[in-house]
């Protein structure tokens, strides 16, 4: 799979972008980018790091989720860190006292618009009952949504359009905004 990837917009061009109403506004986790598909867990250059995180057991089957590995530290090096490790009671170890989640936010292989592969996702999710598998949540607003950026110290946003397909590269159809500017 190809994972679909998002262009940059600064924080007052996705104030304007969103205020059609067009647009879901979810948090940007720093996280590792990953899917899940059929039983197994890929990153985004599709190798299978499932023996990576042993805590995501059992991963469903016969789905397709996109999303992000995230540490329950909230650091980026905790869950970045486990990328390459071949040791198998150091990662049981990490996977027992550092758990990872996986935050789906789309189901690439429902089809269609972005708002009902959403729906096709939080079946999944919600079906699945597994306390490491999470669905991203969705702000009403780029204001409230940029406030709990703002009050959480969280990395930023992310805003797509509602109507969009899945389109496995980059597309100004899912848009970044930081609470920072990257050099």
């Amino acid at each position: 799979m190809k994972c679909m990837l998002c262009e940059k917009v600064t924080p007052a061009d996705a104030e304007g972008i969103c205020s059609s109403g067009n647009w879901l506004i979810e948090r940007k986790f720093d996280g590792v980018r990953a899917y899940i598909e059929d039983g197994k867990l890929f990153d985004r250059r599709n190798v299978d790091i499932t023996h990576r995180f042993p805590e995501f057991h059992p991963i469903p089957k016969g789905v397709m989720l996109d999303g992000e590995i995230v540490a329950s530290t909230g650091e980026f090096a905790d869950v970045s860190g486990r990328m390459h490790l071949k040791d198998k009671r150091h990662i049981a170890a990490l996977a027992k006292h550092q758990p990872a989640s996986f935050v789906a936010w789309d189901a690439p292989d429902a089809g269609g618009m972005l708002v009902d592969r959403r729906k096709a996702m939080l079946s999944v999710v919600q079906s699945a009952s597994q306390t490491w598998l999470k669905a991203s949540d969705v702000f009403p607003d780029f204001a409230s949504g940029w406030e709990a950026v703002e009050a959480g110290g969280w990395e930023g946003l992310i805003i797509k359009r509602k109507s969009s397909a899945y389109e496995g590269r980059r597309s100004k159809e899912w848009l970044k905004v930081k609470r920072f500017v990257e050099t």
